[in-house]
């Protein structure tokens, strides 16, 4: 791994599965917009897509449902072909090379939206609740994405080797807002709010709520403005720096060697 390597997904607590006895609705088709300027049989990013699916199972017509707009050397139409997958509407719009992704941003601020192929050179690392209804759809949507690594949720040795690799951690986790900072890795907090303001206050970690806009925008700055991302870097950990138990150890030792001990004299 290196660097440049985002890890982001860690805690899906904010989504619920269903309560036990209630009735579950049929597995729902998903319908993928693809903006893009030419359709996959031309375009390597598109084509790599379409070619995931394939693997992973997914069949037009028969799984999956594709509203594919191209706009070829017309331009200008971008913006009304994003609008159009809108009002379909779509459940996720993958958008092509730029600027098909900026155009389905301006389009809505509801509909995810899969901007992997803006940074081909950044790998997602995405590890992925259990739980059906958060796993079913994750895998639709982004497994086709050939820099998105979806796996099963870490153990905390492996967890913690994929923060020190990380170039950039997003997630809603309480406990990796007090581990990322350690390993002076940049921390995008998924909240509107968080119970660890420290590490906020301090610098290493941005709370960017909850909003595709915000989170995408806060992303790319962090990507493109290298000076921000190195002063977060360098801020450290604000909860500790793992001697605690190092000095509670010395501060017992010199307290009992410079305490009397008490004559012991038997019954």
């Amino acid at each position: 791994m290196n660097r440049r390597e985002f890890l982001g997904g860690t805690a899906l607590g904010l989504i619920a599965g269903p309560r036990a006895g209630e009735a579950q609705a049929p597995a729902k088709v998903p319908r993928i917009g693809v903006l893009g300027g030419t359709p996959p049989e031309v375009s390597s990013v598109l084509k790599g897509f379409f070619d995931r699916l394939r693997e992973l199972g997914y069949v037009e017509g028969q799984n999956v449902v594709i509203e594919g707009r191209y706009y070829g050397d017309q331009l200008d139409r971008l913006p009304a072909l994003a609008a159009e997958l809108v009002r379909i509407p779509v459940d996720v719009i993958v958008a092509g090379a730029a600027p098909a992704p900026e155009a389905a941003r301006g389009a809505t601020s509801t509909i995810p939206i899969v901007m992997a192929a803006l940074h081909p050179d950044l790998d997602v690392v995405f590890p992925v609740h259990l739980n059906p209804v958060v796993h079913a759809p994750v895998h639709s949507i982004l497994g086709a994405c050939p820099n998105v690594r979806l796996m099963s949720p870490l153990d905390y040795l492996a967890m913690q080797q994929v923060l020190a690799d990380a170039y950039l951690v997003l997630t809603d986790s309480g406990g990796l807002q007090e581990e990322a900072p350690t390993f002076g890795v940049p921390l995008l907090v998924l909240r509107e709010e968080t119970e660890r303001p420290e590490a906020v206050e301090a610098g290493c970690a941005v709370l960017v709520g909850t909003t595709r806009r915000a989170i995408v925008a806060e992303v790319e700055r962090l990507w493109h403005d290298q000076p921000a991302y190195r002063q977060m870097q360098r801020v450290g950990n604000p909860f500790g720096d793992g001697l605690a138990s190092r000095r509670i150890v010395t501060t017992v030792e010199r307290h009992l060697s410079t305490t009397k001990a008490s004559p012991f004299v038997a019954a």
